[in-house]
């Protein structure tokens, strides 16, 4: 189950189907992704967090969001 995915649908208060639509998958799959546990393919979890935005990527689905690196801040980047 991804819990981030479904964080991020329900920020921006997105049907299913339209999220689907923006990755190229349907309502159902993307139903079964957040509360199934089934893992898309590599390249569909790309098309996730390129939709939105990095913010849920392969780590979410695999449980080692923990593990995931976070990018820095442009500011941050040039304060160092």
């Amino acid at each position: 189950m991804c819990q981030r995915l479904k964080e991020w649908i329900a920020q921006k208060d997105m049907p299913l189907a339209e999220f689907g639509r923006r990755i190229g998958r349907t309502r159902l799959q993307i139903h079964r992704y957040i509360h199934k546990g089934v893992i898309p393919r590599p390249d569909v979890m790309d098309r996730i967090a390129e939709v939105t935005e990095g913010y849920v990527t392969a780590a979410h689905f695999y449980g080692r969001a923990a593990d995931a690196v976070t990018p820095a801040a442009p500011e941050a980047a040039h304060a160092a």
